[in-house]
């Protein structure tokens, strides 16, 4: 069945007899794989959105979920907000040029700047997130179609491959019964039989068949005679002549005076 590119013919005998299927069990996990990266891929691209909205004002990147919860920016605000305390504390007591109020100031400064980075950076690997997601999600519906694709052509194989060997099986018990055939038929050449026989054999009669004379002629002369006497009762039915003195009182109703002699 190399024609027809079969290739594992347990795993189709298997797929045949209805076993467990490696293809089908591969399309339940990809399903199942997409179906999670789909769902990643939504949540990624909602937080993408509401960044891009807030993108828009100044400083509120910082309202982020993401950054909201994230330690490192969680530090680094409770650092600025003493380093504001602080600030505002001194201010009361010194001028804007003192020392430490400078000092404060660039710490000030120098703070809003590593947040501000910490929070393009976490915006940074949402949209990055966001796009492997994206990536992702593709690629399992890609590989989805192939192994659906693979599927379908495993199905088709197994119905062509049920077909072929229903063909084989059927060629091999012809042939099986023709090289049956050819050993009767070789065991029985030497032998000089027939199905021909005798019945009756043929011989010379001692007299012709036909014609019977003897038989002819008893039925001639039967056949004649019955003939003969049938015509002459015939033809005295048709005779209506008066020929004697009792058809002259039959047909006449007359009563006979006399009979005049005929000479």
């Amino acid at each position: 069945m190399s024609a027809e590119r079969i290739i594992s013919l347990p795993t189709l005998e298997k797929a045949e007899r209805g076993s467990e299927n490696i293809v089908a069990q591969g399309l339940a996990e990809l399903n199942t794989e997409l179906t999670k990266a789909k769902a990643d891929r939504i949540a990624l691209e909602t937080m993408t959105h509401e960044m891009e909205r807030l993108a828009q004002k100044p400083g509120m990147l910082e309202a982020l979920p993401a950054a909201i919860n994230n330690l490192l920016v969680q530090e680094l605000k409770a650092d600025y907000a003493r380093l504001l305390g602080e600030y505002s504390t001194l201010s009361e007591k010194y001028g804007p040029r003192h020392p430490r109020i400078v000092q404060l100031h660039s710490h000030i400064k120098e703070m809003e700047e590593k947040i501000a980075y910490e929070v393009n950076k976490i915006a940074r690997s949402i949209r990055t997130q966001y796009q492997a997601a994206c990536a992702r999600e593709q690629s399992l519906l890609n590989t989805l179609e192939e192994q659906k694709q693979e599927a379908l052509s495993l199905n088709k194989k197994v119905i062509r491959y049920g077909v072929l060997k229903r063909e084989v099986e059927t060629n091999k018990q012809l042939y099986e019964n023709f090289l049956l055939r050819l050993k009767e038929t070789s065991a029985t050449a030497g032998l000089k039989t027939t199905n021909i026989r005798i019945v009756d054999r043929a011989e010379v009669p001692a007299r012709p068949i036909k014609p019977r004379i003897i038989l002819n002629l008893v039925l001639a002369l039967i056949s004649g005679l019955t003939l003969g006497i049938g015509m002459a009762f015939f033809l005295d039915y048709l005779d209506n002549s008066i020929r004697t003195p009792e058809d002259v009182e039959q047909y006449l109703q007359l009563p006979i005076l006399g009979i005049i002699p005929h000479h």
